[in-house]
């Protein structure tokens, strides 16, 4: 069984690592993946787990797992946002003035006299001093968890970040001290030059603020799952004792009669009991147009009626609904790791340790160099502050987040973060035929009329008795008849022979209509011309219905599936993308070529079972083939869940989770090129990501150790380390939330 848990305190790539590794080594855990992004971890456990433990070893490590009964309300949330955002305004504006009372005299900037570190040493040490002493305050956390960390042997970003500003700290304390004791000087230096408080300033502000964009970012990339759950209403009115009572949505249960006024937004799944109206079904099906709904009708959460007011039972509420399936396979994608992620956790295992080895290398080979420990503490300093990994732990998830959340909108659904990923591999897709690429339902396609035989009349009889029959061939008929506006027979004797047709009476007249097995029970006579109809309809793949009338063949009905509008435009375009089509139905070899060559698709398997379905995706498996079956969802669910990614096609209410890894609600097969488009922008997006994570730490460590310093005097101090440690975050985000420009509409 999955539990999930909200972990907060977690800031980079070493932090979901060590969750996750702790995770592991905690009792009852089979598996565990973390989601920086969201902030969760997603647990396999045993049916007697218990979070106990897991809590109480996260503790040790400075990060707190959440059960569902502490996770804090939106109002405490807000609350909690909005005072970090205060200590972050005040952080800045601290390390502003700091900064100018340190650097104004070195830039020329105009300063004040009685703050002149040359004329007043102790009073310009003891301001800075006064300034930088709520800065380490407000940001005690970022050394609190850092030193944490680096005590249990598990250092991440926040140890990073700690270790440089303390060293930065100390040294400016070590500076001060010298001044209050009278010594100006440490060693060539002036003692007033070497007091870094405005180092410690500046990169605590630039954490922060890192911290802080990150978070608006991301909030914006989960707006999905909350427009989704804000689709259902938190009140509902419900009849008890012949009354109307307001109540909260968690109060409903199976089998209460609530009252929907027009306008308002479907609570549950249920059915209508009185009263009928429109119903805007967009969000789960993706179809503009209303649909008409009655008694006895079911109606879905997050759906709206638009007219009319309706009573409706209650089928299910809160997490049986289908809105609440959606919902958690959304966050399921966004939550579990796709492969690609592991990338940067197993980089992140390493990168902290070697990075603090790298600094305190850097820092001995100076300071036997240069003899300047000065010199040698800066760029201890600044490796520490850019090199930190917190871009690397987000390349991957915010991506993820995105690319599914953006599926969502367009009625895409994919099951895990794998499947995002596996999507874009996929090299052959095998097809489902009837009610996938066709409507699965029979119509009309050609009607002949013999003898000269009145052609209304011929149709008026053709309603008159298929309108009887329930059988879907029936139907079609019926359905073309009314088309042509015939009018209704009062007939007698009606008789259905199940294999064979109908038989009924019309003024005397004994009428037959039905298959071939029908014509060959009876001793009528054909001609050459109606042979050679029926020999060229069949052979264009129709089932072919025949009327006879008093023993005399009167009327042929050819009928076929229809293909759906954009199953042709979807082939081609798969086509062109360089990925095969093959078509798996049950249906006649001949009514299947006859599609497949229709539709351009030149693999046709003909006349096979679900379990050989599912056979013909395990040899081409076998054969090196990632395989997309694209199919209804329930038919196909065992060769479904056989293809490396298996794709339900279907409205929204008969979605199939348990089979399928995407689901396309909409009921739209062009759905399946947008998901290939989806996975493969979302692929170069992490892969991009994840280049900029390690350029930025590669280039920016090697500038911050001084490697470009002596041929070309260039090196990173540590306030433009900490800027660029920030902005290689932010913009890793930034590049992940392109994808939402993508236009998955035109993609036709």
């Amino acid at each position: 069984m999955n539990k999930i848990y909200k972990i907060k305190g977690m800031t980079c790539a070493a932090c979901t690592s060590k969750v996750e590794k702790t995770a592991l080594i905690t009792s009852k855990i089979i598996s565990a993946s973390v989601n920086l992004l969201s902030q969760k971890i997603t647990l396999e456990v045993e049916a007697s787990f218990e979070p106990t433990e897991l809590k109480k070893n996260l503790n040790k490590f400075g990060y707190k797992l959440v059960t569902n009964e502490e996770l804090e309300d939106e109002k405490t949330t807000k609350k909690k946002e909005k005072r970090s955002f205060i200590f972050l305004i005040t952080i800045a504006v601290l390390s502003v003035i700091l900064s100018y009372i340190s650097m104004g005299p070195m830039l020329n900037l105009p300063f004040f006299d009685f703050l002149s570190g040359e004329k007043y040493p102790i009073r310009y040490a003891t301001i800075q001093v006064v300034l930088v002493i709520p800065i380490v305050i407000l940001g005690f956390d970022i050394f609190k968890k850092g030193i944490k960390n680096l005590v249990y042997l598990a250092p991440n970003m926040d140890s990073l970040i700690a270790i440089g500003c303390i060293s930065a700290l100390l040294f400016g304390i070590y500076a001060y001290i010298s001044i209050l004791a009278g010594n100006h000087m440490i060693g060539s230096q002036m003692a007033v030059d070497t007091l870094y408080f405005e180092t410690v300033g500046t990169i605590i502000t630039f954490f922060k603020l890192g911290k802080h964009l990150e978070n608006k970012a991301k909030g914006k990339s989960s707006n999905a799952i909350k427009k989704l759950i804000n689709l259902v209403p938190k009140k509902v009115l419900v009849e008890k004792n012949n009354q109307l009572v307001e109540v909260d949505i968690e109060e409903v249960m199976k089998s209460d009669i609530i009252h929907i006024k027009p306008g308002d937004n479907i609570p549950i799944d249920g059915t209508i009991i009185e009263g009928e109206s429109s119903i805007d079904e967009q969000m789960l099906t993706g179809e503009s147009m209303p649909v008409e709904k009655g008694i006895s009708d079911k109606v879905f959460a997050g759906t709206i009626n638009l007219n009319k007011l309706i009573k409706v039972r209650v089928d299910t509420v809160g997490e049986g609904t289908i809105l609440y399936k959606i919902i958690s396979m959304v966050e399921n994608a966004q939550n579990k790791k796709a492969p690609i992620a592991r990338i940067a956790d197993n980089v992140s295992k390493f990168f902290v340790p070697i990075i603090i080895l790298i600094a305190i290398i850097a820092f001995t080979i100076w300071i036997i160099v240069t003899g300047d420990f000065i010199f040698s503490l800066t760029i201890f300093v600044s490796i520490l502050v850019v090199a930190c990994p917190c871009a690397l732990g987000l390349a991957t998830p915010t991506a993820i987040m995105v690319s599914t959340g953006l599926g969502a909108i367009h009625h895409i659904l994919f099951k895990d973060g794998e499947t995002l990923e596996t999507t874009h591999k996929i090299n052959t897709i095998c097809f489902d035929k009837t009610g996938t690429l066709t409507y699965g339902r029979p119509e009309v396609k050609d009607f002949i009329v013999y003898n000269q035989n009145d052609t209304n009349y011929v149709l008026s009889l053709l309603y008159s008795g298929e309108n009887s029959s329930n059988h879907p061939i029936a139907k079609a008929i019926s359905n073309y008849a009314i088309s042509k506006n015939v009018d209704y027979a009062e007939i007698t004797n009606f008789e259905e022979k199940s294999g064979y047709g109908i038989l009924f009476t019309y003024q005397e007249k004994n009428i037959m209509i039905g298959n071939k097995r029908l014509l060959n029970n009876t001793n009528i006579a054909i001609s050459k011309e109606i042979e050679e109809d029926i020999k060229r309809l069949s052979n264009e793949g129709k089932t072919i219905a025949i009327m006879v009338i008093n023993q005399e063949l009167t009327s042929i009905i050819a009928l076929s599936d229809t293909l759906k509008e954009t199953s042709k435009e979807l082939i081609t375009k798969l086509n062109k993308m360089g990925i095969e089509s093959v078509m798996l139905t049950g249906d006649n070899k001949l009514a299947g070529e006859v599609i497949a060559k229709t539709l351009g698709i030149t693999t046709v398997f003909s006349e096979v079972t679900p379990a050989e379905k599912a056979k013909i995706i395990i040899d081409l498996k076998e054969k090196g083939r990632i395989v997309g079956m694209v199919g209804d969802g329930i038919n196909d669910s065992v060769a479904l869940t056989e293809a490396n990614v298996g794709i339900s096609v279907g409205s929204g209410t008969d979605i199939a989770i348990e089979s399928a890894n995407i689901i396309l609600a909409k009921d739209d097969l062009y759905d399946v090129v947008k998901a290939i488009k989806l996975s493969r922008n979302t692929i170069i997006n992490i892969k991009e990501n994840l280049f900029w994570a390690f350029f930025y730490n590669m280039i920016g460590v090697l500038l911050a150790a001084g490697v470009l310093y002596s041929p070309f005097n260039i090196l990173l101090n540590p306030m433009i380390s900490a800027l660029a440690m920030a902005f290689s975050s932010i913009s890793v985000v930034l590049n992940a939330l392109r994808l939402n420009l993508m236009k998955l509409d035109n993609t036709k």
